[in-house]
This record gives C-alpha cells, sequence and structure tokens, in this order.
C-alpha cells in the first residue's frame, strides 16, 4: 500500500501498488497536457510498453533494411516488446526491450520514485493500513 501527499495541495491519497499510482501519475501529466494545450508535444515524463509491432512499424519507417550485416540480430530484437521510460528530459528517452524474464515492476517503482520527487510530492510504503494509524505527520 502507498500513501502520496501533496503538502502544497493538502492532499493525500492512498494506492494498493505501483500500478495504481503510475495511472493516477499518467491521468494527472494527461490532464496537465490538455489544459496547455499542447498537442503531440514531447512529454517529460512517459513509461509506457510499445509492441513489438509498433516499434517494427517505427524502424521500418526511420530505418532502410539493415545497413550493419547483423541481420539475425536485428530480426531477433524485433520480436520483443520495448519499454519507453522518460523521467523528466523528453530529448534523452530510454528504450529498453522487453525480454521474457525482464520484471518491469522495478523498473516502474523506480520511475514512479523520480516522478514524486521531481514534484515535491512525498510517497511512503505501508505495509498495511494498521501502519497508517502509526504513521506520526509533523507540521511545519
Amino acid at each position: 500500500m502507498l500513501l502520496l501527499i501533496n503538502e502544497p495541495k493538502n492532499r493525500a491519497q492512498l494506492f494498493q501498488d505501483y500500478s495504481g499510482l503510475y495511472a493516477h501519475i499518467e491521468s494527472c501529466e494527461r490532464q496537465k497536457h490538455a489544459r496547455k494545450g499542447t498537442q503531440r508535444k514531447a512529454q517529460s515524463w512517459v513509461f509506457v510498453r510499445h509492441s513489438h509491432q509498433r516499434m517494427v512499424t517505427y524502424q521500418d519507417a526511420l530505418t532502410k533494411p539493415a545497413a550493419n550485416g547483423n541481420g539475425a540480430d536485428n530480426r531477433e530484437a524485433k520480436r520483443w516488446d520495448v519499454l519507453e521510460i522518460v523521467s523528466g528530459n523528453p530529448t534523452k528517452p530510454v528504450f529498453i526491450p522487453l525480454v521474457h524474464n525482464l520484471d518491469a515492476e522495478p523498473l516502474q517503482k523506480n520511475w514512479c520514485d523520480h516522478y514524486c520527487k521531481a514534484h515535491d510530492l512525498d510517497l511512503i510504503e505501508l505495509a498495511d493500513v494498521t501502519d497508517f494509524r502509526k504513521l506520526k505527520v509533523s507540521k511545519k
């Protein structure tokens, strides 16, 4: 269980897991860009899984047949879905092939942690709801 505290807005929200927190962050980012009227502008915070087919389409659109002569490796790499991660700087995305044994959950947790720190949000992991009763919040 996760407790997200936004002190400037005097709000606190509970989430079951990082997937729920991520869905909340993604929704907030979408609303923020909609209010600003930005249309398909590069976003500063992205954590998205692209299907193998989408990546093949991108690759085919951007490149001619493999120029490096290493066609077997390129065909194998195309079979994987790809995780795109942008953490504040849209000019430096990270692309990670999602091979069959890659656990993306720790990457999502790390991304959420970075997002919260960058936006001055306090994130507290609770083992269970009884921890919330024990939590002491200091007033400034």
